[in-house]
Order: structure tokens, then C-alpha cells, then sequence
């Protein structure tokens, strides 16, 4: 037994392969914006942990939470940091870790203001409030507890979703645009050359492979004009009865139940 426990403990020596992906690696993360991070502390036994900055320089690193959060105040700065922490003293034991974390992926988004400061922040933390019901709903062995977070575990990660799609169309400014790569036009047909935008472009085109009508106001922009009847000097004439033995009609109607014949 105490052969098999020494010969876990050591590690193997990793391959020439492994080495050089490492270096790539390091070279990738160290070439990326370095986040800033926290410093959770507790005082005394028992008081809750304080948050505060990693290095001795306290308002530089306030300037870097606020920048992370796009605010323009240390106010709003600390405040999202708290929201984030208090999601993370979920489990305490990592609560420093996820706290930094969380602070990590709301830099990554690079909020211009504080309303999309407030979009990411709430995407961090819905994030980790779902991989921590989703952790509890694998770890459990109560079949109604493992349901209960499990269901919570997808109408979070649903809610993510939607916190990304919002955080998007914010920054597009509300519109949608289609960007056609191909365009074919039949003989006798009509095309648009430029971007289709506006709220109703996801009409315009169905199928990129075959042609089809436009609908909606691009239809009515380009509509292509009726064709009128007119006469065609090639096309023979049609012959009709002339006017010889013109007469009255007879009265088709019948009379007395039978049909009135000629004299």
C-alpha cells in the first residue's frame, strides 16, 4: 500500500509535445490584456470577508475596477464588485477565486458605460449561479433536489443567453442586418444591389439558392410595371361574321313548358 501511494505522488515528467504547447500557451495569455483581480479578507473569526485591493496601490486598482465595469465612479466600480462577490460566497471555500473570475469575463466584454457594465455583470453572475445549481443538481443523490437545480441550472443558462443577445443588440443600436453573398437574377427580374436593414429584412429572403419575390416595402420600391394589351401588327387577324341577314334574336324563353321554335 505505501508503494502504491509513493508511486502516485510522483508526477510524470511531461513530453517534448506537452512542453512546447505549454510555451505557446504562456506566450498566448501573457500576450492578452491581464484583468484585475481582488482580495477578499476577513478580519476577525466570523465577520464577513472585506473586500480590498491586491497590491498596496488602492486607487489605482479602483480606477482598474471602475474601467472594467465601464463606470466613471468608485462608487458604481465597488458596487458591481460586490454583486459579484456575494454570488461567490456562495462557497467560501472559493469565493476569492470566483470573485476574480466573474471579474475577468465582465473586463473581457469591455463595457462602454454602465449600462453595459451592468449587462455584463449580470451575465457573470448568472453564469456562476448556474454552474453552481448545475453542481449541486450532479453532486446530490436526492432525486427532487437533483431536479429542483437542475431546472434552475437551464433557465439561468437561458437567461445568459438572452443577457448576450441584449448586450448585442444594444450595441448594434437595435437594427438587423442581412448580408446577401449571392445574387441571382433571372431574365425579366429585378435585384437590390446594397444592404437590406430595417426590422422586417428578415422577410426579404428565405432561401439563398433560388430566386424568388421581395415582400414588404422593398417590393413596393422596386415593383415592376403591369404589362398593358396592345395590338400586334404580326399576329393575324381574327375573322368575324359580317352584318348580312341581320335580324332580331330569338326569344330563347320558353313558353308554356316548351321551347318556342322558329315560324
Amino acid at each position: 500500500m505505501t508503494r502504491t501511494k509513493a508511486r502516485k505522488a510522483v508526477a510524470a515528467t511531461p513530453s517534448p509535445t506537452e512542453d512546447v504547447a505549454a510555451i505557446d500557451a504562456m506566450r498566448r495569455m501573457l500576450g492578452r490584456r491581464q484583468p484585475v483581480s481582488v482580495k477578499l479578507r476577513a478580519n476577525e473569526e466570523g465577520e464577513p470577508m472585506r473586500l480590498g485591493a491586491p497590491t498596496a496601490d488602492v486607487g489605482g486598482w479602483a480606477a482598474r475596477v471602475n474601467d472594467a465595469v465601464g463606470g466613471a465612479s468608485v462608487s458604481f466600480g465597488q458596487t458591481q464588485l460586490r454583486h459579484m462577490s456575494r454570488i461567490a460566497l456562495a462557497q467560501p471555500e472559493t469565493a476569492e477565486s470566483a470573485t476574480n473570475s466573474m471579474l475577468s469575463a465582465v473586463e473581457a466584454v469591455r463595457p462602454e458605460n454602465e449600462v453595459e457594465g451592468m449587462l455584463a455583470v449580470q451575465m457573470a453572475t448568472t453564469h456562476q449561479a448556474a454552474m453552481q445549481a448545475l453542481s449541486k443538481a450532479c453532486q446530490t443523490s436526492a432525486p427532487d433536489v437533483a431536479e429542483a437545480m437542475g431546472n434552475l441550472a437551464n433557465k439561468l443558462m437561458r437567461t445568459y443567453t438572452q443577457q448576450v443577445e441584449a448586450l448585442a443588440k444594444l450595441r448594434r443600436g437595435g437594427e438587423q442586418t442581412v448580408r446577401v453573398e449571392h445574387v441571382h437574377v433571372y431574365e425579366g427580374g429585378q435585384a437590390i444591389v446594397g444592404n437590406v436593414t430595417g426590422p422586417t429584412a428578415r422577410g426579404y429572403l428565405e432561401n439563398e439558392r433560388q430566386p424568388h419575390a421581395l415582400t414588404g416595402s422593398a417590393a413596393l420600391a422596386i415593383q415592376a410595371q403591369p404589362e398593358v394589351l396592345c395590338a400586334d401588327s404580326d399576329r393575324d387577324a381574327v375573322p368575324f361574321a359580317g352584318r348580312e341577314g341581320e335580324g332580331p334574336m330569338q326569344d330563347a324563353r320558353r313558353i308554356g313548358g316548351k321551347r318556342r321554335t322558329a315560324g
